[in-house]
């Protein structure tokens, strides 16, 4: 994981790496020096994990590919797996000159030209398969896998006592869709609804979105919190999670307030639409104020029918996205590329 940025990819890397070294597999981690994930890895299993530092200046950057070759010359790891464009365009072409098998998470629509040398691409999403199957990636290298969280089920809060606190979590950034979530809040604060809103996260519009928050005069009922490290305790502290991204590949974070047991009212965007259901979740269309009003409004109104939809996500969460039930997946695979390497040398 060759990013220095902590997001939505950089997260299901370490929740990844912690789940196979809680299974006993030894990991090594090859990142950057001043990775934003480097200081999530501390919860992994310390015995079973190993962090190499390599810093890669650009995708050009002959002497990282040589020390990545060198590092898996001294690992002799079973299995490559690569996570984004730069760790893929650097690390795979090493890999496959050591005959070690490589796969990647595509994380959202990828340029394959920095993908040449992956063998094999879990894809979170039928979407994102049938996008990779159009650019003729052939259907055996393909493998549907969702992204999961490690977070344990929690029962659905019971009547709100106080203000309706709403939570959002992610990077300030346009595709994100805060700018919508404060106009709608906003408009049912002046409708005299008794709410507040916390915020998580940062990005280039923190400053754009806590001077929209002081022009809709909601300011003091809006916080901004930072980025956090305890996601679930801040998801669970509120009483409705909203996602008003205009473009969510999967939303890793949506599976966060799934397993809290907090009500969602999420976009139609690819992944939320694909990972809930309105017995589930309450949908807004994507970039669309009033729709974005509408369904809030909507999940507002009506605590009993929020709570019926909380629990069953935190269900199909158990039964689909739980680390106890994806983790395995990944280890199955990765014991078939194996394999199937083993036979191709013989």
């Amino acid at each position: 994981m060759l990013a220095k940025q902590f997001g939505g990819a950089e997260r299901h890397c370490v929740d990844l790496v912690a789940g196979l070294t809680e299974r006993g597999h030894p990991t090594t981690v090859i990142l950057q020096p001043d990775a934003g994930s480097s200081r999530h890895f501390s919860r992994c299993d310390q015995q079973l994990l190993r962090l190499e530092v390599v810093r890669v200046r650009g995708n050009w950057d002959w002497y990282a590919k040589r020390k990545v070759r060198n590092l898996l010359r001294r690992c002799q790891p079973d299995v490559v797996h690569t996570h984004l464009a730069r760790a893929s365009h650097i690390a795979a072409p090493q890999a496959k000159r050591e005959g070690i098998p490589t796969i990647t998470n595509s994380h959202n629509y990828i340029a394959l030209k920095y993908y040449a040398d992956v063998d094999h691409f879990v894809v979170p999403t039928s979407r994102q398969f049938h996008y990779l199957s159009d650019q003729q990636i052939a259907p055996s290298r393909l493998h549907e896998i969702p992204h999961f969280s490690p977070l344990a089920v929690q029962d659905p809060k019971g009547v709100v006592d106080g203000p309706l606190h709403m939570v959002s979590l992610g990077r300030f950034v346009e595709k994100k869709g805060y700018d919508l979530l404060l106009r709608a809040f906003a408009a049912l604060v002046h409708e005299g609804l008794d709410a507040r809103l916390s915020l998580a996260g940062d990005g280039e519009q923190k400053r754009t979105l806590r001077d929209l928050a002081e022009t809709l005069s909601i300011a003091q009922h809006v916080e901004f919190c930072g980025w956090i490290d305890n996601v679930a305790e801040f998801v669970r502290g509120g009483d409705l999670f909203i996602l008003p991204s205009r473009d969510e590949p999967f939303g890793i974070v949506v599976l966060e307030a799934m397993a809290c047991g907090i009500p969602i009212v999420t976009t139609n965007t690819h992944g939320p639409s694909e990972i809930l259901s309105s017995e589930n979740a309450y949908f807004a269309a994507s970039d669309d104020f009033d729709s974005l009003l509408v369904a809030m409004k909507s999940a507002c109104r009506d605590p009993a029918a929020r709570s019926e939809r909380a629990r069953n996500a935190a269900a199909l969460f158990t039964s689909r996205y739980s680390a106890d039930v994806v983790v395995p997946r990944y280890i199955s695979l990765y014991e078939k590329m194996c394999k199937n390497a083993q036979d191709t040398t013989r």
